[in-house]
């Protein structure tokens, strides 16, 4: 006898992840150990810049992700412009948590640092789970993964881990060119490089177990040419 999932979740999904992903984003940034390979180039980026918010750098670096995956398939797709609109959510967010982020602590321990960082890691594997399980369009990266991985046969949990890794080379090598040295990399950014995949893959498969994702709006799925 097949167990019962809990809801619809295909709208719910796309809120949850959204949001997670940008509270887990500032909540590594906090614990000043590295950032996830994914918004680590971002970061560096902003920091280089100085005058634009991490946030606002996010939207603008997914924004020239989504013209690559445009230019990649050769085709445009309705996706593209809903992914671009909830790049510029997760943007806000990110800049709205940054300023209100509890997590504010006066010299903490290396433990502290660790334990925030794990925290936040575990947040954005969560939201990344969630947001590949929406029928909404994901954020760029994911969306990126999700149309590279079908072009070149990988399963979507294979191509999130590829992405990761070629993402942290990217952020080292910007980190040398703007300062000459690491910045916004740390350690953590190494540790998300290595298990961001398994850890999104665990979350993944455990929500498909449990959860029903099906559409609360059947028509609205449809526009996106998503069978949940």
């Amino acid at each position: 006898m097949e167990k019962k999932k809990f809801g619809r979740w295909g709208e719910l999904s796309f809120v949850l992840g959204t949001v997670l992903l940008a509270l887990g984003t500032v909540v590594q940034a906090k614990s000043n150990l590295g950032l996830g390979s994914t918004v680590a180039p971002a970061y560096v980026l902003s920091e280089a810049v100085g005058f634009i918010p991490p946030g606002t750098m996010c939207y603008i670096c997914q924004g020239g992700l989504v013209l690559i995956t445009f230019i990649l398939l050769r085709r445009f797709k309705l996706e593209f412009i809903v992914t671009f609109i909830s790049a510029v959510i997760f943007g806000l967010f990110v800049n709205l948590f940054t300023r209100i982020c509890f997590v504010n602590l006066t010299d903490p321990t290396i433990l502290q640092r660790c334990l925030i960082f794990a925290l936040g890691s575990v947040i954005v594997a969560v939201a990344i789970a969630f947001l590949f399980n929406s029928y909404f369009p994901p954020q760029a990266p994911e969306l990126f993964v999700k149309e590279v991985s079908g072009l070149l046969g990988w399963s979507k949990y294979k191509g999130k881990y590829v992405y990761d890794i070629c993402s942290f080379l990217l952020s080292v090598v910007l980190s040398f060119i703007f300062f000459g040295q690491l910045r916004i990399i740390g350690i953590g950014t190494f540790v998300c490089a290595a298990i961001n995949g398994p850890m999104i893959t665990f979350f993944g498969r455990a929500m498909e177990k449990y959860l029903d994702f099906s559409p609360v709006f059947p028509k609205a799925a449809a526009l996106f040419e998503v069978k949940k």
